[in-house]
């Protein structure tokens, strides 16, 4: 996955993230991104990782 595709994900995840404040698990921000949920769960890692620097 390149690094546009990415940010463009990730970008998505967390804008569904913000109109839909309940807790969501992968597969529900999966289904209405249009994505795998391994990747959401990666991704969303991967920004968890960078928050904590």
């Amino acid at each position: 996955m390149s690094a546009s595709t990415k940010l463009s994900t990730s970008v998505k995840a967390l804008c569904f993230l913000a109109v839909n404040p309940l807790p969501k698990n992968s597969n529900e921000i999966a289904d209405a991104i249009g994505i795998n949920a391994s990747k959401i769960r990666r991704l969303m890692a991967m920004l968890g990782k960078s928050w904590d620097c």
